[in-house]
């Protein structure tokens, strides 16, 4: 993917991410968050914060929330849009390889169509893993991008990533969860 270009807020690209990105993919990740008072919920790859926008939506007192991207205008945007609907979250701009937190600072970790453009995706997990506290939950959402256009996503992209849609890590055990999002 070109530099710059967003893949998930492009014009041109916008579309792919409108068919899997509805209601029924915001509550999945409610279930899977499970965001509950007092929980530190941290988003790899925030982008201009939708997913931050879907939780505050909930109205969960002392919910904590933490989004993270690389491009410092979609945090901006991001921290202006939850702003706009008067929620509380916290942004920065950060490197999912090189995460500014302290071991075990979050209870929830995710990210969605985020390891596709990785080219570390090992590094990038640990690094989620790292943040992420003992027996809490790692939660990596991709979309299945070759499902949709055979030769489809990055030439990088992991084949795990491309191959399934969830990847769900709880207790230090990787499971691999085939689940479509589709209308």
């Amino acid at each position: 993917m070109a530099r710059g270009l967003d893949g998930l807020t492009s014009l041109t690209l916008k579309h792919v991410r409108d068919r899997w990105w509805n209601d029924a993919f915001a509550d999945f990740l409610e279930q899977a968050l499970k965001p509950r008072a007092g929980k530190r919920i941290l988003d790899v790859g925030c982008g201009v914060g939708t997913a931050e926008i879907s939780l505050a939506r909930l109205q969960i007192s002392q919910l904590r929330l933490f989004g993270v991207d690389m491009m410092v205008d979609r945090v901006r945007e991001a921290r202006d849009r939850v702003r706009g609907i008067n929620a509380r979250a916290g942004f920065a701009a950060a490197d999912a390889g090189h995460l500014p937190f302290v071991d075990g600072a979050f209870d929830c970790t995710f990210c969605v169509a985020v390891l596709q453009h990785l080219r570390d995706v090992p590094m990038a997990l640990a690094e989620l893993a790292r943040v992420t506290r003992p027996g809490g939950l790692i939660l990596a959402v991709e979309p299945d991008n070759v499902g949709r256009d055979p030769g489809g996503g990055p030439p990088h992209a992991s084949e795990t990533a491309m191959r399934y849609d969830v990847i769900a890590f709880c207790d230090d055990e990787l499971v691999l969860i085939a689940h479509r999002f589709r209308r």
